[in-house]
């Protein structure tokens, strides 16, 4: 299995550098072509639960294709999409079409490539193993949100979708070296009711943590742009965060296998809100920066534990059907936090929002078997 782990953490590479070249500019493009704030984050409530749909596709398609050709599948969906957002200044097409041909990509990525780690990887190194998932990506795509910028500053969006479909093209390769794995769903309501009374903690804990996420990788940088009007501003900020959490994640990854996880994750969690708070009070661009490069690093803090949680969780179960469960969740925070923001006047007000979601995601981690038999009939403690 370390052959095809270290294949999926290839794939993942690749996939993670130019996600990172263009993710983080899509809601500044839609705002340089005049769609409103309040019509990009319609887009994301889209998206979300678009997300969530696709997963069930996706995950019935690798029960009758297999892991393998999902992946593969999902590259149509994926170019369709960039060929929309290249189209969009030429013809008027709705937002919220391309949010669903994203979402379909998404999907047809996530579920696979989740089963497959979760397959792959050691169950008794598995903290080690979320660690290099996290830092390996980071190290390749450390410069790629700056590098986006700069693309973008000389030679507009344009250049940056072609060099995106050039590099999602070249993710194929590695994906022809996997082995052939096939997904096993045998899903419906009562699954996934069974699923949430018997993990109704980690259900919040992972909204909780996916609302912080969203906030973070789409709120946060949206909020830099509207206040200095400066797209290299963004690529500055996603490369900060970058750099902010690649060494630590191999760090944490390793004392997650050594440590109580949840104080790993109070601790971090802590952290976070003081970062946030210092958000909402504090103004400047070079004040911002360095919140950003904090942030990056003690969320690993944070994520590696928690998703060596939810791997160990996933492999007491059926690691297919479990990934679609965690879906619900990850999704219902991202919808919530688009909402919410929708609904607040000023995007800042939702900082206070996060703030208090992280005090309630300490409260579910407090003590050394918060997340325990107790709760979830399974000690993720080792």
């Amino acid at each position: 299995m370390a052959k095809q782990l270290n294949i999926i953490y290839t794939i993942h590479s690749i996939d993670t550098f130019a996600g990172s070249l263009i993710g983080i500019f899509i809601p500044i493009y839609f705002l340089s072509l005049g769609h409103s704030l309040s019509q990009i984050l319609v887009y994301y409530i889209v998206w979300s639960f678009g997300v969530l749909v696709f997963f069930f596709f996706a995950g019935y398609f690798s029960t009758y294709f297999g892991l393998k050709k999902t992946l593969i599948a999902r590259l149509p969906f994926l170019f369709l999409y960039l060929l929309l957002l290249l189209n969009l200044k030429k013809v008027n097409i709705p937002l919220n079409l391309i949010a669903l041909v994203s979402s379909l990509s998404v999907a047809f990525y996530w579920f696979p490539f989740n089963v497959l780690f979760g397959l792959c990887s050691d169950k008794e190194k598995i903290g080690n193993d979320v660690g290099k998932l996290n830092a390996i990506p980071r190290i390749f795509s450390l410069i790629a949100p700056l590098l986006g910028g700069l693309m973008l500053k000389f030679y507009g969006f344009n250049s940056l979708f072609v060099t995106c479909i050039f590099l999602y093209l070249f993710s194929a390769l590695p994906i022809l070296a996997l082995t052939y794995f096939k997904s096993e769903i045998v899903l419906n309501i009562n699954k996934l009711k069974d699923l949430l009374k018997k993990y109704p903690r980690y259900f919040l804990a992972e909204t909780i943590s996916s609302t912080g996420a969203s906030a973070e990788s789409t709120i946060w940088p949206i909020f830099i742009f509207l206040s200095f009007k400066d797209i290299l501003s963004i690529g500055l900020v996603g490369t900060f965060f970058g750099i902010g959490g690649i060494f630590f994640s191999l760090f944490v990854g390793k004392r997650a296998d050594k440590t109580n996880k949840n104080i790993l994750i109070n601790i971090g969690a802590l952290i976070i809100i003081l970062i946030w708070l210092l958000r909402y009070y504090l103004q400047g661009e070079i004040i911002y920066y360095i919140l950003t490069v904090a942030a990056g690093f003690f969320m690993i803090l944070v994520n590696v534990p928690f998703t060596s949680i939810i791997f160990s969780l996933a492999k007491r179960d059926n690691v297919d059907e479990f990934i679609i469960f965690r879906e619900i969740p990850v999704m219902l925070g991202r919808v919530i936090i688009f909402s919410l923001c929708l609904i607040l006047s000023n995007l800042q007000d939702s900082f206070l929002l996060v703030i208090g979601l992280y005090f309630l995601f300490v409260i579910l981690f407090l003590g050394r078997r918060s997340l325990s038999n107790k709760y979830f009939n399974f000690n993720v403690l080792g």
